[in-house]
């Protein structure tokens, strides 16, 4: 018996399912299976609804930089695509690009079951594209957005795909944001159809019409403008050739403003106005292989208006212009049938025919061995000087009627080999001027002739010009040309001055051209000449004529010949070294280099990579002259105002990097240098100028660094030298540096040469300065230090300090004509001035206000007065006064047209030895003078009360005092006798033991700050009361000689007059008394105590002890001359003598001589 797998299975056989289990299986699968054909067949439709459209658009390369996005899609398996409101934003800007719908032609499923990129036909409607032309080197929005995109090459073979977009009802919006112009384009439709799955085709077709609202025309209404073509290539992996190509295109009614939007990129100061037509054809061979082509076209642009700064502002006006082109391509050959331009000007013409050029693998040029060149030009000079009367400089009343000027080329190749002719010449010039008619009758004729030994080498063969100032020509030598001319410049300028306006300026001289080259092998040229003028004079309008003698231009150059033909474009020139100089008078301009730079390379590299060495020298007069004369008014002015006299040397090396030209570095040298502001002028053994600059290559910024201006007297180091002007407006400029000298010199910098020396200043100085000009807020801050200060040449000087420093910060808004001094200080030894203000260069006597506070210490401060009062002053008391001054800056050395004011005071006082108590005043300053309001305070149980003004200018300086009582009731101190009753009553010199009172009245007098000594005082002393003891040395000796006691008092109410005149102090009507005897003086005390003084004395009874002698004398008084010092007066024994013989002559009349005789004897023995 058999046994199964399934009877043998340990579990044993599975029992099948109920029937009901089965059931609810199936409808399980039935459900399942339903779900998911739904979703499938749904599943586009939630891709679209849910964002995923969006999604994919995100990761799309090109849109890198913006977001493309629809606002709704439709999708399905069998239903074509739609897209709805798509839009391509940059940032958060306007929708660059908005499409209201976009459909396939195909479903879904053919896209996903496509093997290629069958992209199939597409459509669009109302489509809205936004263009943003910004300027130059500066990308449009569409540009940022793409040019990355298009600019990664494609790696691997291109792609085979097809498609096909029609799109209609569009339009594109041109925006210019910084000229504010705004284009519109209509398009009605555009047709696009690439094929490069089967037949490698582009075709395309755009209509379109121009909304000329924006410039005044009516807007066009149907498309009138069309561009349609196909074009086939062929190649392998995306290397694609022409295989065949057709472009037809039509163009009406073009504005050129809208041409004008995209080319003021580059000329940002363009207007255009006017339309350009055309029409035109391109065909190239369909068959395989074949690369023949003809292309026709003509173009015309009408009612050209222009507009540019190029052109001193004058406005182009062409009526018609058109440009008729023909050209063929045939194998390896190209024909130029015909090229013409004509214009209101005249006509051009080209024709030629030639091979493609072929490339040289030895110098990797490109150049053809065969050409023929064939061009010809005629220019009406009439209607060119017509349209640029003010560019070309044409006289108001000069009007041409006749005259051209004509052109010629030819170029002729073979095999490598060639020859050039260019001829111009003009035809007589006539003009009206004024009813008068005008000519340049002898034409200008120019012949060069060139020969091309290989596509690599150019040799002037013949060179000729012939006009009635210029005449050229060459004769071969030894491997190269020489040139000679003449030129006479004195007729150049009456020729021209008859037709064109030269603003007054004459040109005078004969000169001689020199020139030779020579080609030591095939790629190189040698060349030096030089012009020569004997004398040329030059006149500006409304001055003397200006002469330089022996002046002569000579250079010398080398260079590597280019190839006639690089591809599509003449190779530039490569300058393998130069030397150039030019003499002026006997002054020189030197330059040189030894590196190679590209001449006419299209400005990609110029002088880039270049180093120079310049030098100009000579008399430094005659560069003044020079610039004086061809400079313009500011630096005309300024060296007018400027004296330079010496020896000058400036040598410079330059580096011409690319975005810098940089002198590394700048030295210049003034020997036996004269340099200063008339009249003042400073000179100097020797002058330098030393330093690093650095020019931006557009020269739109200036960099310096340790610029160094060195003479024995000064130095300044400037740090930091920045000048920026690339933005609009006035430049921004921000300095930094040093400086040091001697402040005696620098004062004659500013003009000050011619000061009287009590003003004059002296001390050496070290500052520092910071000046930053934004052009919206100029900033400056200068701090100075000066060291050993002094005011005044006397000895001592008027004013000294051991340290001044200074300290100023300036602001000034652009809006204001004011500069704003935020901070000021002025700090001396012991004193310190704190002040703001204000000053404007606008106001014509330009102002300066300052107002603070000034700081100080009346005890230290005073110790500075003492050379000038000799201790008989001193104040005490710490201050800070408000203070206000104003100095014009126009006349800032006249002290007389100062002001200003400051509050003073003191908490006491020594005047003389006075006791002073508190006082407070103001003084003012105007006119020259120091006033102050009335000082009093109390002084010794009196009042005091003082009335000064000082005279600054006109100098010398000057304390003077107003009339009136200046001490009031004074208690008499020893210490006052000492410093001061002494000189006006010197009876009482050296008293210890003084009691009384007295008053003083100043009548007037004047004490010089510079000599003291020199004063002059006028004033009355009145005694109301005073004793004194014996310890005065004249009241002893005069007691000693009356034989009384040395006590005396001095007449109640007394009134000494006296005078302060060139150090001696005179007084008269001082009054003592000796009990009944009345003691008189009068005469002179030095400032050095010396006496010349007499005492009129009374002859005492006691003298003579005789009834009769005393009878005889006793209405005689004798006048005792009184001689020594105040400490050590003596009566002088000889003028005593002689006043005695003059008694005896006035009292021998009443007497006999015997009694006379007696009376004398005993009046000698009573002297002795």
């Amino acid at each position: 018996m058999s046994t199964s797998i399934k009877d043998s299975c340990e579990f044993g056989p599975i029992p099948s399912p109920p029937p009901a289990c089965r059931g609810k299986w199936i409808w399980r699968c039935l459900i399942f299976s339903s779900l998911l054909l739904v979703g499938g067949y749904f599943a586009p439709t939630l891709f679209a609804t849910f964002g995923g459209v969006n999604w994919v658009l995100k990761t799309y390369p090109p849109f890198a930089k913006a977001t493309l996005q629809v606002e709704s899609a439709q999708l399905g398996w069998w239903q074509p695509i739609v897209l709805r409101g798509l839009t391509l934003q940059q940032d958060d800007r306007e929708a660059m690009l908005h499409v209201a719908q976009i459909q396939s032609e195909k479903h879904l499923l053919d896209f996903l079951l496509a093997q290629d990129l069958q992209l199939g036909n597409w459509t669009a409607s109302k489509w809205l594209a936004q263009v943003e032309v910004k300027e130059k080197e500066k990308n449009s929005d569409w540009e940022d957005v793409f040019l990355t995109w298009w600019n990664t090459p494609i790696e691997g073979p291109l792609p085979l795909w097809q498609i096909a977009v029609k799109a209609e009802d569009g339009k594109v919006e041109l925006h210019e944001p910084k000229f504010k112009k705004h284009f519109s384009i209509s398009v009605p439709t555009v047709q696009l159809d690439a094929d490069f799955a089967k037949r490698s085709e582009l075709g395309w077709k755009i209509e379109f019409a121009w909304d000329q609202h924006q410039i005044g025309a009516a807007p066009a209404n149907q498309p009138n403008n069309l561009i349609q073509g196909k074009l086939q290539l062929e190649g392998p992996e995306g290397m694609y050739a022409l295989r065949g190509a057709s472009l037809n295109y039509k163009l009406e009614g073009c504005p050129l403003d809208l041409v004008a939007m995209f080319a003021r990129r580059s000329e940002p100061d363009l207007e255009l106005a006017g339309e350009a037509n055309g029409a035109g054809t391109l065909e190239v061979t369909a068959e395989k292989n074949s690369t023949d082509l003809e292309f026709r076209g003509e173009w015309r642009l009408a009612r050209i208006l222009c507009r540019s700064d190029r052109f001193a502002e004058e406005q182009i006006a062409i009526d018609d212009l058109r440009l008729q082109l023909a050209a063929a391509l045939d194998a390896d050959l190209w024909k130029l049938d015909r090229a013409l331009l004509t214009c209101d000007w005249g006509t051009a013409s080209l024709q030629g025919e030639g091979d493609f050029p072929s490339y040289n693998e030895v110098d990797g040029t490109a150049l053809p061995e065969n050409l023929k060149l064939k061009a010809a030009g005629e220019l009406a000079l009439v209607e060119l000087f017509a349209t640029f009367p003010q560019t070309l400089g044409l006289l108001p009343e000069v009007e041409l009627t006749s005259g051209k000027l004509s052109g010629e080329f030819e170029h002729l190749r073979t095999a490598g080999k060639g020859k050039s002719q260019i001829s111009i010449s003009s035809s007589e010039i006539i003009a009206q001027q004024q009813g008068k008619q005008i000519a340049w009758p002898e034409p200008i004729e120019l012949d060069l002739a060139l020969n091309h030994p290989s596509t690599q080498q150019t040799e002037i063969e013949t060179l000729f010009c012939e006009s009635e100032f210029l005449s050229l020509a060459t004769t071969p030598q030894e491997n190269g040309r020489q040139l000679t001319g003449k030129i006479d410049l004195q007729r150049l300028t009456t020729r021209l001055q008859d037709f064109i306006d030269l603003q007054g300026w004459k040109v005078a001289g004969q000169g001689e051209l020199a020139a030779h080259w020579t080609w030591p092998n095939a790629q190189t040229i040698e060349s030096k000449g030089s012009v020569d003028f004997a004398k040329l004079t030059i006149q500006k309008p409304g001055q003397p004529p200006h002469h330089e003698t022996g002046v002569k231009w000579a250079f010398q150059t080398t260079a590597a010949l280019p190839s006639v033909w690089d591809g599509d474009f003449l190779s530039p020139l490569t300058v393998e070294g130069v030397w150039t100089e030019l003499r002026l008078s006997g002054d020189l301009l030197a330059a040189q280099s030894n590196s190679s730079w590209k001449l006419f390379d299209g400005g990609q590299q110029g002088l880039t990579g270049t180093q120079w060495k310049l030098y100009f020298g000579g008399t430094a007069p005659r560069w003044k002259q020079r610039a004086n004369y061809f400079g313009g008014d500011s630096l005309q002015l300024a060296t007018q105002q400027v004296a330079v006299n010496g020896a000058l040397s400036c040598n410079v090396d330059l580096k011409c990097e690319p975005n810098a030209w940089k002198i590394e570095p700048l030295q210049v040298k003034l020997d036996e240098a004269v340099f200063g502001i008339a009249p003042d002028t400073i000179a100097e053994q020797e002058l330098h100028l030393k330093g690093n600059l650095s020019f931006a290559s557009d020269f739109s910024q200036i960099k310096g660094e340790k610029v160094l201006l060195e003479g024995r007297h000064f130095q300044a180091n400037l740090e930091q030298l920045l000048v920026d002007h690339s933005s609009a407006g006035n430049p921004s400029i921000e300095l930094t540096g040093k400086a040091s000298g001697n402040l005696a010199t620098w004062q004659q910098w500013v003009g000050a040469a011619n000061i009287p020396a009590e003003n004059q200043v002296a001390g050496n100085t070290e500052l520092s300065f910071h000046w930053k000009d934004d052009t919206e807020t100029m900033f400056g801050n200068l701090h100075a230090t000066i060291d050993n200060f002094r005011y005044g040449t006397t000895n001592p000087p008027l004013w000294q300090e051991k340290q001044l420093q200074t300290q100023v910060t300036l602001v000034k808004e652009d809006s204001s004509p004011q500069w704003v001094i935020q901070t000021s200080q002025l700090q001396g030894d012991d004193w310190k001035v704190d002040a703001t203000g204000d000053v404007n260069p606008q106001e014509q006597e330009i102002p300066f206000h300052l107002k603070g506070k000034l700081s100080y210490d009346h005890q230290q401060l005073g110790k500075r007065w003492q050379p000038y009062v000799e201790n008989q002053v001193a104040m005490f008391g710490k201050r800070e006064d408000a203070f206000q001054i104003t100095i014009p800056f126009a006349t800032v050395h006249q002290i007389e047209t100062w002001q200003g004011e400051c509050h003073n005071g003191w908490q006491r006082a020594e005047i003389l030895g006075f006791p002073c108590g508190a006082a407070n005043w103001k003084l003012t300053l105007s006119d020259g003078w120091i006033r102050s309001t009335p000082i009093e305070c109390s002084v010794s149980e009196g009042q005091l009360r003082l009335e000064p003004r000082v005279r600054l200018a006109p100098g010398p300086m000057e304390l003077h005092h107003s009339q009136g009582k200046v001490l009031t009731n004074v208690r008499v101190t020893p210490e006052m006798v000492q410093r001061f009753l002494q000189y006006p009553a010197p009876a009482i010199a050296g008293a210890t033991e003084a009691d009384g009172r007295f008053s003083v009245d100043l009548i007037g007098g004047k004490i010089p700050f510079d000599q003291p000594i020199m004063s002059e005082v006028y004033g009355r002393l009145q005694l109301h009361q005073m004793r004194i003891g014996s310890n005065s040395p004249m009241v002893r000796q005069i007691a000693t000689l009356l034989n009384r006691e040395p006590q005396t008092e001095i007449r109640r109410e007394s009134v000494i007059d006296f005078q302060y005149i060139h150090g001696w102090t005179h007084h008269q009507n001082l009054e003592l008394n000796f009990g009944d005897l009345q003691i008189k003086t009068q005469g002179s005390v030095g400032v050095d105590s010396t006496l010349r003084m007499q005492a009129e004395i009374p002859i005492p009874e006691k003298w003579l002890g005789k009834e009769m002698a005393y009878q005889l004398f006793q209405d005689q008084r004798v006048n005792l001359p009184v001689e020594g010092t105040l400490n050590e007066p003596r009566f002088n024994q000889q003028a005593l003598l002689a006043e005695s013989q003059r008694i005896l002559r006035e009292t021998a009349r009443r007497a006999a001589k015997d009694q006379l005789q007696e009376g004398i004897d005993s009046l000698f023995r009573l002297i002795k």
